[in-house]
């Protein structure tokens, strides 16, 4: 049994009880995804392992099920998440392209003309990022995770709770930042 999003469950024969089968990789040759049963992976008891067949094995999936459900790479994977935040962080990209830089109501005819235009447009944002990030640098202004996790840290310091929105909402109780992170 199998959802709209690629979770294999294991029924129970005997209860009727669904379970999400762990994932056991892809077969190329078989062109299949392995999927194990929830008592051999998580050391679960199940009422019917004797009646079932498939109680301590592994199923396999064929991908020619529903191709747009079962991929290559498995949806309960972690490498389908690192691919999903690369596909999310050039939907980025694409997002600033169209609405920043005009291309969604261009006015450009011609193949070579828009290549050149995009070509530019990519190098005016790595132009950015690089000049920003030289000038954090300069400044001693830390950047990215490295920032929250010092602000975070900074807070615990001082034995103040770190506010849940940055600027918004804070409220009557907004308490000033530590003393660490204040601009001198």
């Amino acid at each position: 049994v199998y959802d709209e999003v690629g979770t294999v469950y294991c029924v129970c024969p005997k209860t009727g009880e669904q379970r999400p089968m762990s994932y056991g990789g892809f077969e190329k040759d078989r062109m299949v995804l392995k999927y194990i049963c929830p008592v051999k992976a998580y050391g679960l008891t199940c009422k019917g392992s004797e009646q079932c067949g498939h109680a301590m094995k592994s199923e396999r999936v064929s991908l020619e099920i529903d191709r747009r459900i079962f991929t290559p790479v498995s949806r309960s994977s972690y490498a389908w998440e690192r691919e999903y935040k690369r596909r999310t962080a050039v939907e980025r990209v694409n997002s600033r392209l169209d609405v920043s830089f005009g291309f969604e109501r261009h006015f450009i005819r011609g193949q070579k003309k828009m290549e050149m235009r995009v070509g530019l447009a990519l190098c005016v944002m790595l132009t950015m990022a690089l000049t920003a990030g030289i000038f954090f640098k300069s400044h001693n202004i830390p950047t990215g995770l490295y920032f929250i996790k010092e602000r975070r840290n900074a807070y615990r310091r001082e034995g103040q709770r770190e506010p849940l929105c940055c600027g918004k909402n804070l409220g009557a109780g907004h308490r000033t930042p530590p003393s660490s992170l204040t601009p001198v």
